[in-house]
């Protein structure tokens, strides 16, 4: 028959370690005594008693974090901003270009890269002459413009208002020929010229007086 006494007595001691290293925070300023009684049981105790060896305790282990440093992010050097999120240019007209068209049309054509993320509500203002006229395609025809000097540009817009590009701008000069001048227009252009006025009919002269005739 196997003698379990040392077996309990193994038992009793690693639970009464596992106790002692649960209390050793409290501890750690009292001195441990351990002895064993009359039946082989391991006692351990902070106050001393008959036979009993004091225990020597290893020094706590302890951790010192290092000093605290400020993490700042990363900077570029280029500085981005909401603006720069599209490149935005008239393509079309050049600037300082003469568009001929009678009946006041002008073709405006805009670059926008990347391409405009119309899901998210943005938009692209047209700008003629401080008129703005709101649009999500880059081409849009201009209708019934005066002849003259005219001054078109272009932005991308947010759903909230706020520019997401600079501002491009172009200087345009609109001709409008008039058929009350029959002015004709340049050669090569698409504009018909415009029919003459019909000429006033030549009237006979008065009849000649006759001799002797007063009225």
């Amino acid at each position: 028959m196997v003698d379990s006494k040392p077996i309990i007595a193994y038992l009793v001691a690693m639970r009464t370690w596992l106790f002692i290293l649960l209390l050793l925070p409290g501890m750690a300023l009292a001195e441990i005594y351990r002895w064993v009684d009359s039946e082989g049981r391991v006692h351990f105790s902070d106050q001393p008693v008959k036979g009993a060896t004091k225990v020597k305790l290893k020094g706590l282990t302890t951790y010192k974090a290092p000093k605290y440093r400020k993490i700042t992010p990363a900077r570029s050097g280029k500085k981005t901003s909401l603006a720069d999120t599209y490149k935005v240019r008239i393509v079309k007209p050049g600037h300082k270009e003469t568009v001929n068209d009678n009946d006041g049309n002008i073709e405006v054509e805009v670059s926008v890269e990347p391409r405009l993320m119309v899901r998210r509500g943005h938009k692209l203002v047209l700008n003629i002459d401080g008129r703005p006229i709101v649009t999500t395609t880059n081409r849009y025809k201009l209708t019934n413009i005066d002849r003259g000097t005219h001054v078109i540009a272009a932005q991308a817009f947010d759903s909230l208002g706020r520019p997401l590009s600079g501002i491009s701008r172009v200087t345009v000069y609109l001709r409008r020929y008039s058929r009350l001048y029959n002015q004709a227009p340049p050669q090569g252009s698409l504009i018909k010229r415009a029919p003459q006025a019909p000429k006033m009919p030549t009237l006979p002269p008065p009849p000649a007086s006759k001799p002797g005739f007063k009225p």
